[in-house]
């Protein structure tokens, strides 16, 4: 059913339009330093004075966490994140216990409690946690892998109670008198990967200006959720029916892409979680040859992936998803709540077109669709999914539409845009098809239908392949997050149902030397998989290396 959302660890990608020179020469806001500080583009807007929190008083929830809200109350999962956090050196675990509260005591959306019935939120008074522990320093590295992938899949696998926080669970494993591993797990509703970098930077600085017996950073200083979640509702109410407007436009006849039966799951579907290199120096040549045309990394990577996805399905016109960190508002890199959004980039291939012509379209598309931000990223990709209810009883829609508004309505508190339910509801991957024959059919349960014909692609750009840890000043310890998933053993195919419909495409560092596209997937089988991954790496290296020439199309002509 939500085939557009993410819940991998850490899936957010950095637009960074920073890189573009008209970009950068608008004027910078002032800030104060912070742990973490990503490129975005600038804006005027002041940061709020935080509010004062009423205890039991109900606030809205953020636009993305309204996302995850939507999760929860359907299928009851809270798409957990995992932060594995390595730390080498004379650890003091008393001092990182208090860091760990004073995360807590700061950040309002941690102490944050939500019903799965109706979309708000109330903040609880900080209690102190403590840190648990776990000694595995006798061990063998076998045992210790093994002991260690245990208690990450037990502390991602269970769903939060989200009515009961703090919404953290934190280990604290012992590998060597050097070197301990941090283990920390958050609901996707209160972070997504922005957030966890930031919440590892911030706690690593708070260790560190313990040690020095300096001030440390209260909420007075940092943009809390409720003031973020009001900013969102204003900017919509003035920018909001011009920004749907255009996502209506613009995304026209460019459905998702249907894939080839010949490469679909058609039994039990499966997760699959795989891995493929950029082959030679494809990953550096995009990255030069989007610089020379005035383009970022991340639009020439996406224009890339679309020329995979047209070779394999033959479609001409057809939308993938990007996923932006959407981090660019006064005081939102110090924010702790999920701010990804999602844009839909809408593409069209045409006879003769060359790479350099698509990397332009897709960038151009890119730069406006930034400009028609100010609505929920739920809206245009809802109105997406709606096009796949074209064979759908129109008294169906009409009644979808109806119920949305009226559930807006009645959970006024939650301060809902009329479309909100009705484009989660859209998502759903298998809509009723009108005729009495078609409603009278009995359908298998959702795992053994196999894939969808058209799945959402979402390409992710994750964290660790633009940003770096950065090493506390305490001189005695050092900390690095653990991309890798092969360290510790920790496997990516969890069971979770709601991404049964999507295709994610990451672009990840793993520590190897260059990044790799992670391929997260139900919707095709084995050999499928190894056509995409083959696709990927043959069709990658000839966009890199000849970008002037002509794209070998496949499938009929765009109508």
């Amino acid at each position: 059913m939500m085939a557009a959302i993410q819940t991998h660890a850490s899936p957010l990608t950095e637009l960074n339009l920073d890189e573009l020179p008209f970009y950068r020469e608008r004027e910078q806001p002032t800030r104060p330093a912070a742990p973490t500080k990503p490129n975005h583009p600038p804006t005027h807007e002041q940061q709020p004075e935080p509010q004062a929190i009423v205890p039991g008083q109900a606030y809205p929830l953020g636009y993305a966490q309204l996302c995850f809200w939507f999760v929860y109350m359907a299928l009851g999962e809270t798409a957990n994140n995992l932060l594995r956090l390595m730390l080498e050196g004379e650890l003091d675990v008393g001092r990182l216990e208090k860091a760990l509260n004073h995360q807590l005591q700061r950040h309002d959306a941690l102490r944050a409690s939500m019903s799965d019935w109706n979309p708000v939120q109330r903040f609880i008074a900080w209690q102190a946690i403590d840190l648990p522990f776990q000694d595995l320093a006798g061990k063998s590295e076998r045992e210790q892998s093994v002991a260690v992938s245990q208690l990450s899949h037990q502390l991602l696998g269970a769903p939060f109670d989200l009515a009961k926080p703090p919404l953290m669970r934190a280990r604290l494993v012992r590998l060597g008198p050097q070197q301990h591993l941090l283990l920390l797990c958050f609901p996707h509703i209160v972070a997504d990967g922005a957030a966890i970098h930031l919440f590892q930077q911030q706690m690593m600085d708070v260790y560190d200006r313990l040690a020095r017996g300096e001030r440390l950073p209260g909420r007075e200083q940092t943009l809390q959720i409720a003031d973020f979640a009001r900013q969102e509702r204003q900017r919509y109410q003035a920018n909001g029916r011009a920004a749907s407007a255009f996502w209506q436009r613009v995304l026209a006849k460019h459905p998702y892409a249907r894939f080839p039966e010949s490469m679909r799951e058609t039994g039990r579907i499966q997760h699959h979680s795989r891995y493929v290199t950029f082959p030679g120096e494809s990953y550096q040549q995009l990255q030069q040859l989007a610089k020379h045309h005035k383009a970022t990394h991340q639009m020439a990577l996406i224009a890339a992936l679309t020329c995979v996805i047209q070779h394999l399905t033959g479609a001409r016109q057809f939308t993938v998803n990007s996923v932006l960190e959407s981090r660019d508002q006064a005081g939102s890199e110090d924010l702790m709540a999920p701010l990804l959004r999602v844009m839909p980039v809408p593409v069209t291939f045409h006879p003769g077109q060359t790479f350099v012509d698509l990397l332009q379209a897709v960038r151009s598309h890119i730069l406006a669709a930034y400009e028609h931000k100010d609505c929920p990223w739920s809206v245009p990709v809802g109105l997406l999914a709606e096009q796949r209810w074209h064979r759908s009883p129109r008294a169906y829609v009409r009644l979808i539409h109806a119920g949305s508004w009226l559930f807006a309505k009645l959970f006024r508190r939650g301060q809902l845009y009329p479309r909100y339910l009705a484009d989660y509801l859209f998502m759903e991957a298998f809509p009723p098809e009108a005729g009495w024959r078609n409603r009278l059919r009995k359908q298998p349960p959702r795992a053994e239908r196999g894939g969808i014909p058209d799945p959402v692609i979402n390409i992710n750009i994750l964290q660790g392949v633009y940003k770096r840890d950065k090493a506390p000043a305490c001189s005695q310890l050092r900390a690095w997050q653990l991309n890798d998933p092969r360290q510790f053993a920790l496997s990516e195919s969890l069971d979770s149902s709601w991404e049964d419909e999507t295709i994610n495409l990451y672009i990840v560092d793993t520590g190897q030397g260059k990044p790799s596209i992670r391929i997260c997937c139900t919707n095709l089988h084995e050999q499928g998989l190894n056509r995409l991954m083959q696709a990927m790496e043959h069709i990658l290296q000839r966009v890199a290396d000849q970008p002037l020439l002509p794209l070998n199309l496949t499938g009929t002509s765009v109508t």
